[in-house]
């Protein structure tokens, strides 16, 4: 059987592994071959068979190494059947309940049941069972991989600083064990999290060192793009479009190629190299003709030769797309910007009369760019309103809409999400129209791009210079807020707490005061002062959805003050809540079950399996409640 199995003859290995199980039910050589016939049945993707043959060697075999294995083999086959629940809740206690034991198996189930944590996007648990191996199986072949795991769950959980400090150890771990395969895992991540703190500096090495030292790897066009992105954010075009020439051309068939020739396309065209970026689209529309991108690249050809004052050749490509997709939905920009070749081409051949009857008012110019960027903004098409209010602006700069003009060009800005050029934007027009009726609606914006970009002092700073200049007004409420927010930010908790504290001077009867009372308590539970948490998590109205998440935040706080009876009373109270689906509350119930499961009360611990089973919206939580209760009830039989 063995050696049918060795040889892949998946399905006489299991036909004969079970005449030999018939006639030889007992002993360790019925353990070897139920374990034999689960490895034939999961290579059959027959997972369900699989793990009936695994759990027989668990039930009967129980605190052996074969259950051990089996443990292992039915983490894995539940792992590609994705029934990532099923591990994190029944096998997982089943894993918990074996004795501990230094083999690799059972290291490796829990870095299954890590993974599976992982994957849900539970990063807190995932982080806790990586580091669970990391601090019990040293000696573990996968102790450098488990170490990767927790610096993985820190980076996808925020907290990027331990993750880096993570990410060292685990490179460190890799070095003396020799594993390329971590080393290559720290090296990719640890780019990831740079790129994801906009430390652009740092994570161009890393990806351009993983790109060098491991140049046959799949992920190779990713490091290079990556790459790419850092160099262009730190303004070293070159350099990016380098990385980006190096995905399109030794990997034409990747993914990501087409995206780096319309990166070099975009680059090249903000730096005003016209000629350059027409080609590079042209060969983007060549090579790759059903790129997402195409229609675009299409009218950046245009664009280009519009920019160089090529108006003729802007015009016809135009034309050509017009006539090619007359139903799109940028047709109408097209239109507009083919007008405005026509009106250029116009203006250079001097045909005065052409342009008027083309554009009756275009004795005044500046109204034409304001009619067009007006209409375009209206229509939420940012782009072409913030390019025609930026011609008058730059054109016609003593026009009677100068002052709308830049105040919309800033909103153009955040409408696109640049926020750093909105952030420009908006101190322009602050500066400069001081008296404007925008003016305080401007400095909120300013604030959220502030926010937007990662800087929350400069956003702290703007939402406070509104809330002081006009103290009364319908966004002054919203600003008050936001600098709470910004606070909590910078990790700066107590001017965090300060900051939610003026805002209920002023606001005391606001409609998200149970809100703010949460996110006090929470930031007074980071500051390790717990009393004053419980005290604002009581604050908390029972009626409020916020209710919910105060509850469960008091259990657990309760747990780490070790006053089992108040965590045991907070539990139950979120127990009776109602509605009864709500996924916070179902949370804080299995947390419930394993304590009641844990003290031997295993008709309690049922009966809140039985609850989630009931109302979980989600079918994967129903499924794991219902097999948990079952196996508690098997196990009062």
């Amino acid at each position: 059987i063995w050696c049918l199995a060795q040889q892949k003859q998946d399905e006489t290995a299991v036909a004969r592994a079970e005449q030999f199980l018939k006639d030889y039910p007992w002993g360790e050589l019925a353990a070897k071959t139920h374990l034999l016939k689960g490895v034939c049945l999961q290579r059959m993707k027959k997972h369900r068979e699989a793990n009936q043959e695994y759990q027989i060697v668990i039930d009967q075999f129980g605190n052996s190494a074969f259950s051990e294995k089996a443990i292992y083999l039915m983490s894995t086959s539940l792992f590609q059947n994705n029934q990532l629940a099923e591990i994190v809740t029944s096998l997982n206690s089943q894993l918990k309940l074996s004795p501990v034991s230094p083999s690799r198996w059972q290291a490796e189930s829990y870095l299954w049941v890590a993974e599976a944590y992982f994957a849900l996007d539970q990063y807190e648990a995932a982080g806790r069972t990586f580091q669970l191996v990391v601090d019990n199986y040293k000696d573990s072949p996968k102790y450098a991989y488990a170490l990767l795991g927790v610096a993985a769950s820190m980076a996808k959980a925020g907290l990027n600083d331990e993750a880096g400090m993570a990410y060292e150890r685990a490179m460190a771990a890799a070095g003396e064990i020799k594993s390329k395969e971590v080393e290559r895992g720290v090296l990719l991540d640890t780019a990831q999290v740079l790129f994801s703190q906009k430390k652009y500096e740092k994570a161009m090495g890393y990806f351009d060192e993983f790109a060098n030292r491991y140049p046959d790897d799949a992920m190779v066009p990713h490091a290079l793009y990556q790459a790419g992105m850092c160099y262009y954010r730190l303004e070293y075009y070159s350099e990016a479009n380098k990385r980006w020439k190096r995905v399109a051309d030794g990997y034409p068939n990747h993914e990501l190629a087409p995206m780096a020739l319309y990166q070099i396309a975009k680059t090249n065209f903000g730096l005003g190299d016209y000629d350059n970026s027409a080609k590079q689209f042209q060969l983007l529309l060549e090579k790759y003709p059903q790129y997402a991108n195409a229609k675009e690249a299409r009218i950046m050809i245009a664009q280009s030769y519009y920019n160089e004052g090529r108006f003729d050749l802007a015009g016809t490509k135009l034309q050509e797309f017009l006539n090619n997709y007359p139903k799109d939905p940028k047709s109408k920009d097209v239109m507009e910007l083919l007008q405005m070749a026509h009106y250029r081409q116009g203006k250079m051949q001097g045909d005065m009369m052409a342009l008027t009857k083309k554009f009756p008012s275009s004795k005044l110019n500046a109204d034409i760019y304001w009619q067009m960027g007006a209409d375009a903004y209206n229509q939420k098409q940012y782009k072409p309103a913030l390019m025609y209010f930026q011609k008058l602006v730059g054109e016609f700069p003593e026009a009677k809409q100068i002052e709308e003009a830049y105040y919309y060009m800033a909103e153009c800005h955040f409408n696109l999400d640049e926020f750093p050029k909105a952030v420009t934007a908006y101190k322009n027009f602050i500066l400069n129209f001081p008296k404007s009726p925008n003016r305080n609606q401007s400095m909120f914006r300013l604030g959220v791009s502030h926010f937007q970009t990662g800087n929350f002092s400069e956003a702290v700073i703007s939402f406070n210079d509104l809330a002081e200049e006009d103290p009364n007004g319908p966004l002054t409420r919203d600003a008050m807020m936001n600098i709470a927010l910004s606070y909590k930010k910078m990790k700066q908790n107590k001017e965090a707490l300060g900051a939610y504290e003026k805002f209920l001077n002023h606001y005391p009867n606001d409609a998200q005061l149970a809100k703010v009372f949460l996110q006090m308590g929470q930031l007074s539970e980071e500051d390790k002062d717990y009393e004053k948490a419980l005290k604002l998590y009581d604050k908390v109205p029972d009626s409020a959805p916020e209710s919910f998440e105060a509850l469960n935040s008091k259990a657990q706080l309760y747990r780490v003050m070790k006053m089992p009876n108040k965590e045991m009373q907070m539990f139950e109270k979120l127990r009776a809540k109602e509605p009864k689906s709500d996924e916070v509350r179902l949370t804080g119930m299995v947390t419930l079950a394993e304590i009641y499961q844990e003290a031997g009360s295993i008709d309690e611990a049922i009966k809140v399996y039985d609850d989630i089973a009931k109302n979980a919206q989600n079918s994967e939580w129903r499924q794991a409640a219902l097999d948990r209760a079952k196996a508690l009830r098997s196990e009062i039989k």
